[in-house]
């Protein structure tokens, strides 16, 4: 049964469009007078869609849209228009109205509208119903030198946060705007080389200069033919992504630094992720993102990690290899052991069953150390062809080696690597 809430002060064409879907099997109408009215009907009834007039006393239909979308919006909101009201029907469509009706035309489009309406509100339940079902979803994309194609794929990695992850609405928008700054890096920075003292604009803002030099570069070699190289990972437990663009790269020494305004997009990108790694170059980022498969989500405690990373060792043509397994997220475990660690204090021997182990206070970490002084995602250790390598993720408190500062180093045998307050000799 679907509960229909329609809203007019005038109770001939309120009767008229309950009398209408009164016939249609399935549908239960509820009157209200005006927008008040309407809202005190949204808290006594389980309403499924909205039918309202715009002009109204009291409260008009452009007004109730916006008061229902806050507490309710997840309900489609229709509007029926009259003469006259046109402009400010327009102006709800952009706000977020589902559908519009004129009001000369009930009798044709009121039960076809609704009917469309509800079918696309069960088609959408249906996709995320699937998608909730799905455990692992890996994508690829080879994207053009094409400005429109990046806020269609912030949609589309949109989309797919919503069907497959636990994240809430604010938290969705963090990780799309963090693969948006991303794209936006990797399209004007690094394929069409446009220099950070240019701004990048917003579609309401544009720059004319910068629009200018993008006209040119997006027609002329060797910037037209480059290409995007994304892969994407979302799992119920995490997400990851990799963005690499076919440009020279840039210095990375100062990526992510508040004293440099020009790097405002890394510095969103570090404070919405739980980690943002750079290749050698530059033209090659990796971000991800743990949180839990159900309940409350977990977002970075610490700042993500800034400077080089490891040596591209593996980079080909492909993407195949270049979002991570995201096994730090869901803690997998092998018979393999590929090293140990031991513990200075305890003298407690720890396999590293795992070519990935991450060290920190979290609870998917592969080692759980319950200090204060350590971070939640504190170091990352490595096997690279039988090498460990260790990579620092956090800013604050970074690990080291042998009492040596360093972002990202090689391991042998013997090393003493100190994590917050404890000690660890590495085997290998």
């Amino acid at each position: 049964m679907h509960y229909v809430l329609i809203v007019d002060d005038s109770d001939v064409d309120r009767l008229l469009m309950e009398g209408l879907l009164k016939k249609v099997p399935g549908f239960e109408v509820i009157g209200a007078r005006d927008g008040v009215h309407a809202l005190e009907q949204l808290k006594a009834w389980s309403i499924d869609m909205v039918i309202t007039d715009i002009q109204m006393p009291r409260m008009d239909g452009l007004e109730l849209m916006k008061a229902a979308r806050k507490d309710y919006p997840d309900i489609p909101v229709v509007l029926t228009t009259g003469m006259g009201s046109e402009e400010i029907a327009a102006v709800a469509l952009k706000a977020g109205a589902a559908s519009y009706i004129p009001k000369s035309r009930l009798n044709k489009m009121l039960i076809s509208t609704v009917e469309e309406t509800f079918d696309m509100m069960s088609s959408e339940r249906n996709y995320n119903r699937l998608l909730q079902r799905s455990m692992r979803s890996h994508f690829e994309f080879s994207l053009d030198n094409d400005p429109a194609q990046i806020p269609a794929f912030v949609d589309f990695t949109e989309k797919m946060l919503k069907g497959m992850t636990p994240l809430n609405r604010t938290e969705r928008l963090r990780v799309s705007m963090a693969v948006s700054q991303a794209l936006n890096n990797a399209l004007y920075r690094g394929n069409l080389e446009i220099g950070a003292h240019y701004k990048i604009p917003t579609p309401n803002s544009p720059g004319t200069e910068f629009e200018q030099i993008v006209t040119e570069r997006l027609g002329s070699a060797p910037w037209k033919d480059r290409k995007i190289l994304v892969a994407m990972e979302i799992r119920k437990t995490g997400f990851g992504i990799r963005i690499r663009d076919d440009g020279p790269g840039f210095d990375t020494s100062n990526v992510g630094s508040w004293s440099n305004p020009t790097l405002r997009g890394v510095i969103l990108m570090k404070s919405f992720m739980d980690e943002v790694i750079f290749s050698g170059n530059g033209n090659d980022v990796e971000m991800r993102l743990t949180f839990a498969a159900s309940g409350n989500t977990k977002t970075a405690d610490g700042e993500a990690p800034t400077g080089k990373a490891s040596p591209d060792k593996s980079r080909t043509t492909n993407a195949t290899s270049s979002v991570a397994a995201l096994e730090k997220t869901e803690k997998k475990t092998s018979t393999k052991v590929h090293g140990t660690l031991t513990c200075s204090r305890t003298r407690k021997l720890i396999p590293m069953n795992s070519v990935k182990f991450v060290i920190g206070r979290r609870p998917t970490c592969h080692l759980v150390c319950d200090s204060d002084s350590v971070e939640s995602l504190h170091c990352l250790l490595l096997n690279d062809g039988g090498n460990w390598y260790v990579k620092n993720l956090c800013a604050s408190n970074p690990a080291k080696v042998n009492g040596e500062s360093f972002d990202y180093l090689e391991l042998a045998t013997g090393d003493v690597l100190t994590v917050g307050d404890q000690e660890f000799v590495l085997h290998t």
